[in-house]
Order: C-alpha cells, then structure tokens, then sequence
C-alpha cells in the first residue's frame, strides 16, 4: 500500500496492522529486528484451521510504503519465520530504492 507521503503511512501503520493480524490466530508476536522504519510480525495457527497449520505475517513500513509479506505452511511442513524475514527484508530494501529514485538492485539487466 503506498501513501502520500511517510507521515501518512506512518499514521496508517496501527490501523494496517489490526486488521491484518487477526488473519492469523492464536498469534504471539515476533522480534524480527529491523526491516524498514517500522515493523511488525506474528505467527500463529493458518487461517485455514487445519490442525497443525501456521502462518507468518510481517508488516513493514519503509517511506510512504506499508508492504506485508505472508507464509503458510501445511501441518507437517515446518516454518521458518526467518526466510519470510529475508524476503520482507529484500521488499523493503527494494522499496528504499525505489524512494531514493535509485534503480532497485534486483532490475532485470537492460
């Protein structure tokens, strides 16, 4: 989701992330250090509700920019909050670029 400007993103932030966390239940919050200016995730039980199931999600602001990035996982299929960091990590570094009017790194080769 982009915004205006970073102080409108920043004021959406809270409301953003209620909303989304309720789609995972059961969800303590994870400590993932820093992605963008400011984040947040969790994981808990899939919103399918098979037992077993889970979900990650992360939300993070990076400028004028909320991005949330998603995993779910079957019940005998273990997940790793720590390659969803990576990619929520490498969005966000993108989404940096692309505000500083950069070429964001991972462009096809022209």
């Amino acid at each position: 989701m982009t915004y205006d400007d970073p102080t409108a993103a920043d004021a959406a932030y809270g409301t953003v992330w209620k909303a989304w966390q309720a789609q995972v239940p059961g969800r303590p919050a994870l400590s993932l250090g820093e992605i963008g200016d400011r984040n947040d995730a969790v994981m808990g039980e899939s919103v399918s509700m098979v037992k077993g199931a889970k979900s990650v999600l992360i939300q993070a602001r990076v400028g004028s920019a909320i991005m949330l990035t998603i995993g779910e996982s079957g019940a005998d299929v273990r997940m790793d909050p720590a390659l969803l960091k990576k990619l929520a990590t490498v969005f966000a570094e993108r989404a940096g670029q692309v505000q500083d009017s950069e070429q964001p790194s991972s462009a096809p080769a022209s």
